[in-house]
């Protein structure tokens, strides 16, 4: 037995506890009569004792008579002192030992699921209770002189105050004292605790929504140097309008794979906004039905969903009901709910066990999204923006508070990526990407070959581009004139407006950078109807936090900036315009002229 007997201890709860009995008026009988009279004095009615789940007067004698109980009078109330310690007993697989039910001497089955405890003797220690309360409930089952290690870090003593159920009426004050506990001070499972640490060393960075269960995984994550590298946010929206606020919406069912999917991509999202360009980045959800202290209709179940972008992996485990209590099916819920992460982050998981039983049901599904299937997602409307940068692929996840600069790249040229660079030069704080609208006033949207060979580009010189998608039916709602439009243009103009107000909505609290030509038609009030129509798309714009660096561009034989603009004077107050200084940019490359000297990409 690996106990330290020369630890120095203040003195526990249940010597206090002892000592306060002795201070009241104790029951002193020296018999069941005695013990019959004195309840019977102080109002307990023992009329049901034995019965149901209740334990009969004789229990309670034996128990007065060995010194486990201590029975007294406080406030005129009848008060049973009881000093327990509960064992918590773990493999090296996560899995807690439970006593799922108790025989009562009348033969009546009293449901537990509970770990093993024992009533501490009189002046015994807490940890030869422990020793003592193994060696007689699991001794068939040990060896003759078995072997007890305990964490003496462990323990905590609480006191509980309650009724008894074992004996009603009786009011009962229990110092409790847990051992074997693990938290703080205790060991993971050595096996856990490998895996979370490989998980850390990867690239990898994720968001966690949790509800319903799995609560201890968020805690192994954390509990392991290195989840800083890895761990960008663990939320937990137990509350049904907490996830609704998560997803956006209501879900259809809030235990379900759907659901757990749908958390999946808004943790994604969230990852995006939470780390820079071109990381390494999951979205992970987890939603479970465990048992709870009332009756669960359907099954105790547990869905955990992983999201990449272009990689989903979904997770749905049965468990097996009334073979568990609530704290081990948190257990395997947890540990699944690590493998997915494992799984996700490229780390192995061959010799990862669940702890599962044989009756438990685990199903998993995978699926893979390449290249040209995701921008065909973008063009059927089903995903508002893809981003290539660092590459990965992004899906759906458009990122706030950056510098975007939008155009057609056809082709891309230094004048584009010089640009860029100076926008970021003049705003350091802001990290820069290229943005690729396929929706063409005119022409509808983009070939899905040309959306390829344009974004090719971006790929091949390692810049991040990311491309959106704007429906023929918001540009109709948008469209109120062409004027001003030149053939071949990128959308200027009229429908130039309000895409940067829909671009907006996308990437909140974020700059546009524009050439000259482009702020001068942003500012036309014809090209919006009236001026009243104008000045409500800025300020949709301004509402979104967004605003527009612009750039010279050379006009008649002279370089035009900002301040040769004629901005109405409610939008010059507004502050959404913001000049990028010729010392800081000046090209006269130009996409039309490239393209008129067979510079550009090639037709489809």
């Amino acid at each position: 037995m690996s106990l330290d007997k020369q630890r120095n201890q203040l003195p526990s709860l249940q010597q206090q506890h002892d000592q306060q009995a002795e201070q009241e008026a104790s029951f002193r009988g020296s018999s069941l009569p005695d013990l019959l009279a004195w309840l019977a004095q102080t109002g307990i009615d023992t009329s049901c004792y034995g019965t149901g789940a209740s334990k009969s007067v004789d229990l309670l004698w034996e128990e007065v008579q060995e010194g486990e109980t201590v029975l007294t009078v406080c406030d005129g109330r009848p008060l049973r002192f009881v000093s327990v310690v509960n064992v918590i007993i773990s493999n090296n697989r996560g899995q807690t030992l439970v006593e799922s039910q108790q025989v009562l001497p009348s033969g009546t089955v009293r449901p537990r699921n509970k770990p093993l405890s024992e009533k501490l003797l009189p002046g015994e220690r807490w940890q030869d209770g422990v020793v003592r309360g193994v060696v007689e409930e699991l001794g068939s089952v040990l060896p003759q002189k078995p072997e007890v290690t305990l964490d003496e870090n462990s323990y905590e003593e609480v006191v509980e105050e309650k009724e008894s159920q074992s004996y009603p009426g009786l009011y009962s004050k229990v110092a409790v004292t847990m051992a074997g506990r693990t938290g703080p001070g205790g060991d993971l499972d050595p096996l856990i605790e490998e895996t979370v640490e490989r998980i850390h060393s990867t690239a990898f960075k994720f968001v966690l929504f949790v509800t319903g269960g799995a609560s201890q995984a968020p805690s192994w994550l954390l509990a392991v140097p290195g989840a800083s590298r890895t761990v960008l946010e663990v939320r937990v929206p137990y509350a049904k309008g907490s996830l609704a606020e998560v997803l956006g919406h209501e879900p259809t069912s809030y235990s379900s794979a759907e659901a757990a999917l749908e958390m999946a991509k808004a943790a994604y999202r969230h990852a995006a906004n939470l780390s820079p360009l071109g990381t390494d980045i999951i979205g992970v959800g987890c939603t479970c039905a465990l048992a709870t202290d009332r009756t669960l209709k359907g099954q105790h179940r547990a869905y955990v969903s992983t999201y990449s972008g272009d990689k989903q992996r979904q997770y749905r485990l049965v468990l097996a009901k009334e073979t568990r209590g609530r704290f081990q099916e948190d257990t395997v819920a947890s540990r699944l709910l690590l493998r997915a992460v494992a799984d996700a982050s490229g780390v192995a998981t061959t010799h990862f066990s669940l702890g599962e039983s044989p009756e438990d049901e685990l199903t998993v599904e995978t699926q893979e999204l390449d290249h040209a299937s995701l921008l065909k997602e973008l063009l059927n409307g089903r995903v508002s923006c893809v981003e290539f940068s660092g590459g990965n692929i992004y899906v759906d996840a458009p990122r706030r508070n950056r510098i975007y600069l939008p155009g057609s790249f056809n082709p891309l040229h230094d004048g584009h990526t010089e640009l860029l660079q100076a926008a970021c030069r003049q705003h350091p704080e802001r990290e820069g990407c290229f943005e690729l609208s396929i929706g063409n006033a005119d022409k509808g949207l983009l070939p899905l070959e040309e959306i390829q060979r344009r974004v090719a580009q971006f790929i091949q010189a390692g810049l991040p581009l990311v491309v959106t998608q704007v429906s023929r039916s918001r540009w109709s709602r948008h469209r109120w004139g062409a004027a001003g439009r030149g053939a071949g243009e990128a959308p200027l103009g009229v429908a130039q407006a309000p895409l940067f107000t829909m671009k907006a909505d996308l990437f909140k609290d974020s700059l546009f950078v524009v050439g000259y030509d482009t702020a001068v038609r942003l500012v036309r009030a014809d090209y919006y109807g009236d001026e009243t129509a104008m000045l409500l798309q800025f300020a949709k714009l301004k509402h979104q936090g967004c605003g527009f660096l612009v750039a010279g561009r050379t006009e008649g034989g002279r370089f035009k900036t900002l301040a040769d603009m004629s901005i109405p004077g409610p939008l010059q107050r507004g502050g959404l315009f913001e000049d990028i200084p010729e010392n800081l940019f000046r090209s006269d490359i130009s996409s039309t002229e490239l393209r008129a000297k067979g510079l550009g990409l090639s037709s489809v």
